[in-house]
């Protein structure tokens, strides 16, 4: 199975049943099916096809939607960034992958070509987005008769950057036999009828919107998607799901707490809501308790996972949440996934409630970071339990436990790692980022717990001055501003003087974390 086919797969069956709604306009599976066919004809007249990339800069839309379908069908790896990125990110995903062609839309030129300069760009349109291209010289698919051979299900459907440890962006490569196995294994737990309709607010670079397009295409349901500038103005995204008659909402954690926070008696009067699908980030207990006393009769699934298996576990949260609960469980993993806990010896754990770390053994995996060996290496192992069969799971870094049920619990990262706006963050990118800045000789970056949530984290960075250099926290934010998407900016920054060192000479992060959060506790 390739993502194509899953997508369209109603196509025929049921033409003229809505696949795709926007503000302005409801698309058919007909119209889906046509466009799709139109951006196909176009890339292959740009010489691209099987191997070759596809960096697209699109806002959520039918037309990203019939992208990703056409590059799908003809092998063409989609490499998705968003619009709301500095054009310093772009650029780097641009270099990193050495694509055929950038596609941004007709509002996002100016960061099309600061992202593609040079004289070997030329740009074109192609229906409703702007083309940049230049003609494909690398490709994993070869020459040009390599690029016309059958598209498998083993060959790459998309790379997705992530954060980086060391500064630079991680591009998780996922194949359409991995990613269609998840999502599968999601329309089999989700029984959606094929009159729902999903409500999708996730940026086209973060894999939740795969998730809710193509396992919403998948039942021949129709997928809505919410304008992102929404996300700020709580009332105004429940009046989209109300006009768009939303029955499932996909999201972030944080899309429900600013809506509890700000727009409780507008949810209550959305009728259509009959659950939500929730993931990308740990889901803080009050905010549930709050929408199933509001919505009583809401399904709320939890949807446990990484970029590189996209999910791994849903279940569905008890209703109500029992008092004593202190954390909600993302279930014993989907149909043909084993979730393994493993100690720091590497060995199984099978007692209930002890904590370790999760590794995750399925068919629906990525096949490598790329480009990327060394990382590749430590995160794909070797089966811890059976070395001898060369078979290969990929080390998460979450420390979980389960019960005596079997269903499991995330307790927090073996690393430093965190979650912000449902997407996993690195601090070492965010400090490597402030380090480039001129005026500064070094940056301590962690998460830190929010006043807001016991469950959510915010980004501290303290910056230390180059020598006989001045500088503030707002400058440092206007560099970051350039360089970093929006949800990595840190949300606290401080200079100072120095910044502690450990004794092999590292800045001692672990001291400025604990001095930085008992400082903050202590008002």
């Amino acid at each position: 199975m390739t993502l194509d086919r899953l997508m369209l797969r109603w196509a025929e069956r049921d033409p003229d049943r809505t696949a795709v709604i926007a503000p302005t306009h409801r698309y058919s599976y007909r119209d889906l099916s046509e466009a799709v066919h139109c951006h196909t004809r176009a890339l292959e007249e740009l010489g691209a096809g099987r191997g070759d990339r596809l960096v697209v800069a699109l806002e959520p839309s039918f037309e990203a939607v019939a992208l990703l379908c056409a590059c799908a069908r003809l092998g063409i790896v989609w490499v998705p960034v968003s619009p709301e990125n500095p054009s310093a990110r772009v650029a780097a995903v641009v270099e990193a992958v050495s694509p055929s062609a950038v596609v941004g839309s007709t509002g996002s030129e100016d960061l099309v070509r600061a992202a593609v300069p040079g004289p070997d760009f030329t740009t074109g349109h192609v229906r409703e987005g702007t083309l940049t291209w230049r003609s494909p010289t690398s490709s994993l698919g070869g020459d040009a008769a390599g690029k016309r051979r059958p598209v498998l299900d083993i060959d790459p459907a998309y790379v997705i950057f992530t954060s980086g440890s060391t500064g630079t962006p991680k591009g998780i490569v996922m194949p359409h036999r991995s990613a269609c196995g998840l999502l599968e294994a999601l329309i089999a737990f989700n029984r959606l009828p094929r009159d729902a309709v999903v409500g999708s607010l996730a940026p086209v670079q973060f894999d939740l919107w795969l998730l809710d397009t193509v396992a919403t295409l998948g039942v021949g349901a129709a997928v809505a998607h919410i304008p992102r500038s929404s996300f700020y103005q709580p009332r105004r995204m429940v009046r989209y799901m109300q006009s768009f008659g939303v029955t499932q909402m996909n999201c972030v954690p944080a899309v429900w707490t600013l809506l509890m926070r700000h727009a409780q008696s507008e949810v209550k009067e959305i009728e259509s809501l009959q659950s939500t699908l929730i993931g990308g980030d740990e889901i803080p207990l009050s905010t549930l308790r709050q929408l199933q006393g509001l919505l009583p009769h809401m399904r709320i699934i939890n949807a446990f996972g990484h970029s590189e298996s996209i999910a791994c576990s849903f279940a569905d949260v008890a209703n109500p949440i029992p008092p004593e609960a202190q954390r909600i469980t993302f279930g014993p993993g989907h149909p043909g996934v084993e979730l393994l806990n493993v100690d720091e010896h590497g060995k199984e754990i099978v007692l209930p409630h002890e904590v370790g770390e999760l590794y995750l053994r399925t068919g629906t995996l990525f096949t490598g970071y790329w480009n990327d060996e060394e990382t590749t290496r430590a995160a794909l192992v070797s089966h811890p339990l059976a070395p001898q069969t060369g078979e290969k799971v990929f080390r998460t870094g979450d420390l979980v436990y389960f019960d005596e049920c079997g269903d499991f619990f995330f307790v927090g990262r073996r690393d430093g790692q965190v979650q912000i706006m449902g997407t996993r963050t690195e601090p070492g990118e965010i400090a490597e980022t402030i380090r480039r800045f001129p005026p500064i000789s070094d940056a301590a970056v962690f998460g830190a717990p929010s006043a807001a949530s016991d469950h959510a984290a915010l980004i501290v960075a303290l910056c230390a001055p180059a020598e006989n250099a001045a500088v503030t926290p707002a400058e440092i934010r206007a560099w970051c501003l350039q360089h970093l998407p929006r949800q990595m900016l840190p949300a606290c920054i401080e200079v100072r003087d120095a910044l502690p060192l450990n004794v092999n000479g590292k800045v001692d992060v672990a001291r400025l974390k604990r001095e930085w959060i008992g400082k903050a506790e202590s008002g």
